[in-house]
């Protein structure tokens, strides 16, 4: 018995400095995904960058879930553990009957599994979670100041789409950043315990964000971004209303008001208007959706035709790319080869809903759920989303990890 303890004893230090070490491990690939975006540094390095962070997650997710596998995981990773096999199994089926398919599109449920399940076992406390979301938030707004000013040569918009900067890797980062910032600005503990100096970087950091968004016109990523920004705004009115807040709101209202009919506004609205609208037809909706809508009405026909294993098996490839995950799984698995990847994204929208009522929201579960629900309302115009592209989503897989521990640990204390 005494052997015994004495081995605990020298055994739970041990454990503890492999975590502290990879903890420093994990929040090092975090913050390279930032710094990979960069100007000079993507055109340069960006290629080598990959390689590494596919290493740092690739292990750190490896030694993390054969830690994770011996303790009660929760549900959802669970379930995504069972949909990575099953997906697995499917695609080498659909190989061996000589169907288009390739194991190459695990690789987008691989990334984000590891990220949640490396979150989930390394025991990240609140302290760090929101020092580590403020260097992210920090350094995405530092790399998209950047972009802007390096690839585009200033602020203003322009019709074509600034080149070189990868909108479509770059906006999502951007997006969560101003997310994450805007969060911080309205949760009222946050806001009593900020000093001013504090506040007034956090809000310049907030303007940056959503500047380098509107100027690089990630539309599908500004639109989210306005959307969630207003579900935080009438979730924080939900928690906390009384009568000041119902005074103070109508006196915003009343002079939002004003300096509109005044025009006052017409500037910063027509700003908004052209990042959304700029070389685009208005009046004919495919031309403002950048020929979406007709192409998911083509996919629509295509799945008609082939519901049960789409592209797998029809006799013809669909031309384009339907800009929807659902539907774009759809025409590339069908209904049957998909099923895996639509069950786990339809739970991820479950646990959004389940999240967005619960009054009894903790910091980690606040800003988890709001970038959740970002990636998930962008994955209606994206097919990449809510898991890719590359590592751009890595705040969001590392929240909801850091939430379910959280929630776990509260199951504990509550059970005894």
């Amino acid at each position: 018995m005494a052997l015994s303890t004495e081995y605990s004893m020298t055994l739970k230090p041990a454990i503890a400095k492999r975590q502290r070490k990879l903890r420093v491990l994990f929040v090092f690939g975090i913050v390279l995904t930032a710094i990979q975006q960069m100007p000079l540094i993507r055109d340069l390095a960006y290629n080598e960058i990959r390689q590494l962070l596919y290493i740092v997650f690739g292990l750190v997710a490896y030694l993390s879930l054969r830690r994770s596998l011996s303790t009660s995981l929760p549900r959802f990773i669970k379930l995504f553990l069972i949909v990575i096999l099953l997906s697995t199994a499917e695609m080498l089926l659909f190989q061996l009957l000589g169907w288009r398919s390739s194991l190459s599109r695990i690789t987008e449920l691989l990334v984000p599994f590891g990220i949640l399940v490396s979150s989930y076992s390394l025991d990240f406390d609140q302290d760090s979670i929101d020092k580590l979301l403020m260097v992210y938030s920090s350094l995405a707004v530092l790399m998209g100041v950047l972009l802007v000013l390096y690839y585009g040569g200033g602020f203003f918009l322009r019709e074509q789409y600034i080149a070189g900067t990868s909108k479509n890797q770059t906006g999502p980062i951007l997006g969560i950043a101003s997310v994450i910032l805007f969060d911080r600005l309205v949760r009222n503990r946050i806001s009593r315990s900020y000093k001013r100096l504090e506040v007034f970087v956090t809000i310049l950091l907030l303007i940056g964000a959503i500047s380098a968004l509107v100027v690089l016109r990630n539309r599908a990523g500004l639109f989210g971004v306005l959307l969630v920004f207003a579900l935080i705004i009438l979730s924080k009115l939900r928690r906390s209303f009384t009568l000041l807040l119902l005074i103070i709101l109508l006196i915003v209202v009343i002079l939002l008001s004003i300096l509109f009919l005044a025009g006052y506004l017409d500037p910063f609205l027509g700003i908004i208007n052209d990042a959304f609208t700029m070389n685009y037809d208005i009046t004919d909706l495919n031309s403002l959706s950048a020929g979406r809508i007709s192409t998911y009405l083509e996919a629509l026909r295509f799945v008609s035709q082939y519901p049960f294993f789409g592209e797998l098996v029809s006799g013809e490839v669909f031309f384009g790319t339907a800009h929807n995950y659902v539907l774009n799984k759809w025409v590339s698995l069908g209904v049957v080869g998909s099923l895996p990847f639509v069950v786990l994204y339809a739970y991820l929208f479950a646990i959004a809903f389940r999240m967005l009522f619960n009054k009894r929201r903790n910091d980690s579960a606040q800003t988890a759920l709001w970038i959740l629900l970002l990636g998930l309302t962008i994955s209606m115009f994206e097919y990449t989303y809510p898991y890719g592209p590359g590592v751009s989503q890595v705040m969001v897989w590392f929240c909801l990890g850091a939430f379910l521990y959280s929630e776990n640990q509260n199951m504990r204390w509550e059970r005894h």
